[in-house]
C-alpha cells in the first residue's frame, strides 16, 4: 500500500513540473512574439530607385517637436552612387523623433540629374505607406527645379534661375497620418 501510495504522489509531482515547464515555455514563446511584433519607433523613407549621377541626398525633417514649446530642424546627408541596377537607399531619421511639420528629400545640388523610381516606402512604427511611380504625387510635391513623369516615375533635375535644389516634399496630410 505504502508503495502504490509513493508512486502516485510521484507521479503526480513529476506530472505538475512538466505542465510548469510548459507554461513558462508557452509565455516565453508569447514574450518573444510580441517583441519580435512590434516595430522600432523610427520614420524611414525607402527609395528603390536609379540615378545617372552620384550625388548626395539630404532628409530634412523641420519643426520638430522636442519639449517645452521648442522644435528642431534635422538633416540627415547620405551619399548615393550612380547605378544602372535598381537599388534602395534608405533615409531614416534617429529613432522616436517624428516629424511633426516639414519632411523633404534635397536631391543633391551638384549636377543636373535624372532619377528613375520603382518604389518608395515610407513609415514610422507599425504605419507604412507603400507607393507605385504613378502614386509618388500622391504623397510628393516637388520645388521648381523637378520635372516628375508619372508614367515611368522619372524625375529630371534641372536648373532655375541658375540654381539647382531640388526638393521632393511629403505633403502635410501624410506626414499628419504618422502623429494620430
Amino acid at each position: 500500500m505504502k508503495k502504490i501510495t509513493l508512486l502516485l504522489v510521484l507521479a503526480i509531482a513529476f506530472s505538475c513540473e512538466n505542465k510548469n515547464k510548459n507554461k513558462e515555455e508557452e509565455k516565453k514563446d508569447i514574450l518573444e512574439e510580441k517583441v519580435e511584433e512590434k516595430k522600432p519607433e523610427k520614420f524611414v523613407i525607402e527609395l528603390t530607385m536609379r540615378m545617372d549621377n552620384s550625388d548626395g541626398f539630404r532628409l530634412f525633417a523641420n519643426g520638430v517637436f522636442i519639449n517645452n514649446n521648442r522644435t528642431m530642424n534635422i538633416n540627415i546627408t547620405e551619399q548615393i552612387s550612380k547605378s544602372d541596377n535598381f537599388e534602395t537607399v534608405t533615409l531614416d531619421l534617429p529613432e522616436s523623433i517624428r516629424p511633426d511639420y516639414e519632411v523633404g528629400i534635397a536631391l543633391g545640388s551638384k549636377e543636373e540629374k535624372t532619377i528613375e523610381f520603382q518604389q518608395a516606402k515610407i513609415s514610422y512604427g507599425d504605419i507604412e505607406f507603400l507607393v507605385s511611380p504613378d502614386k509618388m504625387e500622391e504623397y510628393f510635391y516637388f520645388s521648381k527645379d523637378i520635372n516628375y513623369n508619372a508614367e515611368n516615375g522619372t524625375i529630371k533635375t534641372q536648373k532655375v534661375n541658375g540654381r539647382h535644389d531640388p526638393i521632393m516634399y511629403l505633403r502635410k496630410n501624410v506626414v499628419d497620418k504618422f502623429n494620430l
